[in-house]
């Protein structure tokens, strides 16, 4: 991951699509974004699609480890303490959107932008922002 290698100290400048949080403002200095992200939630077409955070109610969300999803879920469920989330070490983005079409996964969180890239793989996919 880009944010390891600065922090490993073995880059001085990384350049690539990081989502900015507040976390990482205390560690890291960002230059002005070039693009503006969405995190949304990524659901199977026959699955319900959910209207508002009570309707993730009961199920397990699923996200990147160490990814700024697996952080805003966290800082979610200090309010919503009914939320649950796994966490995936070794999976990247294409691969959990190919489990939420085949079912084994319910709902995951995946960045605006990488969607896009893979709705096209992916056409049993809906999402809610």
């Amino acid at each position: 991951m880009i944010l390891q290698t600065y922090f490993h100290q073995l880059a001085d400048v990384a350049a690539a699509g990081i989502t900015v949080t507040e976390s990482r403002k205390r560690l890291v200095n960002f230059s002005d974004s070039y693009q503006d992200i969405t995190q949304l939630i990524v659901y199977k077409a026959s699955n319900k699609k959910p209207r508002s955070i009570e309707d993730l109610k009961g199920v397990t969300v699923h996200v990147i480890s160490g990814s700024s999803h697996e952080e805003q879920i966290s800082e979610l469920h200090k309010q919503y303490d009914f939320l649950t989330w796994q966490s995936h070490h070794k999976i990247d983005i294409s691969t959990m959107l190919q489990k939420v079409e085949d079912g084994e996964f319910e709902y995951a969180i995946s960045d605006s932008n990488d969607y896009e890239f893979n709705r096209r793989f992916h056409p049993k996919l809906r999402i809610r922002i």
